[in-house]
């Protein structure tokens, strides 16, 4: 697996409108964000982009998912594994 830091995963797979910094009250959002998903790296040993706010429109995940993460009956998703994407695999059409 390539190494990637989280703010170069983050730049590569976050949705820029919802990433960027902008003027006023998002001033530094994207800085915000960096630091929450390098805590989330710390503290869980892998860090997650929803399917809401990636390009590719499935989860997006960097690090280390221990299986009790991936069990989709305890969450109750039956098409989890379609929302889950290695950062390493190409990204589908449309993607950045």
């Amino acid at each position: 697996m390539a190494t990637m830091t989280v703010a170069e995963w983050m730049q590569r797979f976050y949705k820029p409108n919802r990433f960027r910094n902008v003027p006023g009250f998002n001033a530094d959002r994207e800085q915000r964000l960096i630091a929450d998903r390098e805590n989330d790296m710390r503290e869980q040993g892998f860090a997650l982009i929803s399917y809401h706010d990636s390009v590719t429109g499935r989860a997006e995940y960097l690090g280390f998912i221990p299986l009790y993460v991936l069990n989709t009956e305890s969450v109750g998703l039956t098409n989890f594994r379609y929302l889950i994407h290695n950062p390493d695999d190409p990204l589908p059409s449309g993607g950045r």
